[in-house]
C-alpha cells in the first residue's frame, strides 16, 4: 500500500516538475527578442547604409574591402564623417566603371577600413 502511495506521490511530483521546466523555458523565450534590430536606426549616406562599430542584421555578401587614410583621422585632419563619405564616393566611382557591382551599405569598424555590402533578399 505504501509502496503504490509512494508511486503516485513521485508521478505526481514528477509531472509537476515538468509542467514548471515547460512554463519557465516559455516565458524566458517570450521575453527574449528574437532579433534586435529595432534598437537602432541606421543612417544612410547617397542612399548607402552606414554602419560603424555595428554589424546588419540581415544576412549579406561582401562586395568589395576599402581602406582609407587612418592616419588623417589620428592627426585631427578629417572626421570620421569624411572618411565615410571618401568611401561612399570611392564605392560609387567604382561601380560606375564597373569594377564592383551594386552594393547596399558600408560595414566599417572605424572608419578607416571597411567592407561594401550587397544584402541577400
Amino acid at each position: 500500500m505504501f509502496n503504490q502511495f509512494f508511486n503516485k506521490m513521485k508521478k505526481q511530483t514528477l509531472t509537476l516538475l515538468a509542467g514548471i521546466l515547460m512554463a519557465t523555458a516559455t516565458v524566458y523565450t517570450a521575453a527574449t527578442p528574437k532579433a534586435e534590430k529595432d534598437l537602432a536606426r541606421v543612417r544612410r549616406i547617397q542612399g548607402k547604409y552606414i554602419f560603424v562599430m555595428s554589424q546588419p542584421t540581415m544576412e549579406y555578401e561582401v562586395v568589395d574591402d576599402l581602406t582609407t587614410n587612418g592616419q588623417s583621422i589620428l592627426w585631427g585632419k578629417k572626421s570620421i564623417d569624411d572618411q565615410i563619405d571618401h568611401m561612399i564616393k570611392r564605392g560609387l566611382k567604382r561601380t560606375e566603371k564597373g569594377e564592383i557591382g551594386e552594393w547596399d551599405a558600408i560595414v566599417t569598424p572605424d572608419g578607416t577600413r571597411g567592407a561594401l555590402v550587397k544584402f541577400k533578399e
